[in-house]
């Protein structure tokens, strides 16, 4: 429809568009003033007087007239009411194009922030996605919820040009999220990971002749990062969606990462902590960091972080592709 049409233009084209309709209209009204000027006593005498009448009138900022009855001439109550009429309805669509300009959820998905890199860790033998996503709004969104599919192309001479392309989505494990309706809770930022078993569409298939075999095993984390490493092309879309609060409006905020943006047997740097007077702070600079699996535990990485290690070496190692 229209109203859609006009409400996804750039603001300049909107701008231009609205200011050629109200000069249309305001041309438009002066010819019928110039024309009802001397049977009505309108008191214009060229176009460009009638024009600025027409502004007048339609804009309600006081009228110019000599006789404010126009000569009780029946024309004038019918262009009259018409163009006041008309400067509404352009006005109102006008406020309800800017208002909606102004509350569409794309301007609020800006505050919703994801790790620029996902990492891939292997934990009790098997290897996880992980990436963070958080909120920077003092408000969170009500209602909350993710979704993450990922994108493959894979080799298969029956399709047209050798590639098949596969969307799948990927199931999530200990998301902040009720278990029951599966609303996140973004009051903190939330670590995501993705168990990489033999359900995943990230793992590698089996191998011939065990189709079909129960139970089917997990693969190893060196399976899957040769397969991943194999892939022509692969690519993880995170969706998260809500309700900003204050307009009632929805929201969705996009990321993907590509093969290029995944890093091997890494994790993520704390990025929250509690000051001295027991609130929760979030360092959102920190929610990007990667430091190697290696390091282990927390606190060590707390150690060597304070130790005086520059910001710049924490993602300095490139994708394990």
């Amino acid at each position: 429809d229209m109203f859609h049409v006009f409400l996804h233009l750039h603001m300049l084209q909107l701008v231009l568009f609205f200011w050629l309709l109200y000069l249309a209209s305001f041309l438009g009204f002066a010819g019928f003033w110039l024309l009802l000027s001397e049977p009505c006593n309108v008191g214009v005498h060229d176009f460009w007087e009638a024009f600025r009448f027409s502004i007048e009138t339609q804009m309600n900022i006081g009228y110019g007239a000599d006789d404010s009855f126009f000569n009780n001439c029946s024309e004038v109550a019918w262009v009259l009411p018409t163009q006041s009429l008309l400067g509404i309805v352009l006005d109102t669509f006008l406020l309800g194009m800017v208002f909606k300009r102004a509350s569409r959820g794309s301007n609020r998905a800006k505050t919703i922030v994801f790790s620029d890199t996902a990492v891939l860790q292997v934990a009790g033998g098997c290897a996880r996605l992980v990436f963070r996503v958080a909120e920077m709004s003092a408000t969170p969104l009500l209602q909350a919820r993710m979704e993450v599919y990922c994108v493959q192309h894979h080799e298969d001479e029956a399709c047209p040009g050798g590639i098949r392309i596969e969307v799948a989505t990927l199931s999530l494990e200990d998301l902040t999220a009720d278990a029951r309706t599966g609303v996140l809770f973004f009051g903190l930022p939330a670590q995501v990971s993705h168990r990489i078993d033999s359900s995943s569409p990230l793992a590698p298939p089996p191998p011939r002749g065990a189709v079909g075999l129960d139970p089917p095993h997990d693969p190893k984390p060196e399976a899957v990062r040769r397969h991943l490493r194999r892939s022509p092309y692969m690519e993880v879309v995170v969706l998260v969606s809500g309700t900003e609060d204050a307009s009632a409006s929805n929201v969705e905020a996009r990321h993907s990462y590509t093969l290029d943006d995944i890093f091997w047997d890494r994790m993520f740097v704390p990025c929250v902590y509690v000051d001295r007077k027991g609130r929760h702070c979030v360092d959102f600079e920190s929610l990007h960091d990667t430091v190697p699996a290696s390091w282990g535990q927390v606190a060590e990485v707390d150690r060597r972080i304070s130790s005086g290690l520059p910001r710049g070496e924490l993602n300095n190692e490139p994708a394990f592709w």
